[in-house]
């Protein structure tokens, strides 16, 4: 997805990139075979929409759920992996990101990245490096631990 280019520098255009990438895979299957795969989808994120809407309107606002659901709805685990957004303190943030960022209600980073993982053990929030590479293996375990076929 490329960047918008006007004088909003919107950088991360979720519904776009969510809405293609639905587009383009495939229904998850029961793991019974080659032919029927289970499939997961994994976000790492700081969680934040950033986009040029249709109109022409820049968008700042959390990651809108509805998007992961498309993935859900076609049988995928959704695992979502936070990395938090930190502030800079300037202007900018404090007018427009902070009570998304900040907040706790059903607009906030953290609620709506909650919605969209597929369960409460498939969200996990990381604040270092240790931290994601921990919250990754912990995805991998989980879906390792899905009862499925393996072949060769």
């Amino acid at each position: 997805i490329q960047p918008y280019a006007g004088s909003n520098v919107a950088n991360t255009d979720f519904p776009d990139a969510l809405n293609t990438l639905a587009g383009k895979l495939t229904a998850a299957g029961g793991g019974t075979s080659t032919a029927d795969p289970q499939k997961v989808l994994v976000i790492v994120t700081d969680g934040m929409e950033d986009y040029v809407n249709g109109s022409g309107t820049r968008k700042l606002q959390a990651l809108e759920p509805s998007y992961c659901q498309l993935f859900k709805n076609n049988g995928y685990t959704v695992f979502v992996l936070y990395t938090p957004y930190y502030p800079l303190m300037n202007s900018f943030y404090l007018q427009n990101i902070a009570t998304i960022a900040e907040g706790t209600g059903s607009t906030s980073l953290t609620y709506n990245l909650q919605q969209c993982a597929s369960s409460t053990s498939d969200y996990i929030a990381a604040t270092d490096t240790a931290g994601m590479s921990a919250a990754l293996k912990t995805f991998l375990n989980i879906a390792l631990k899905t009862p499925a076929r393996l072949s060769q």
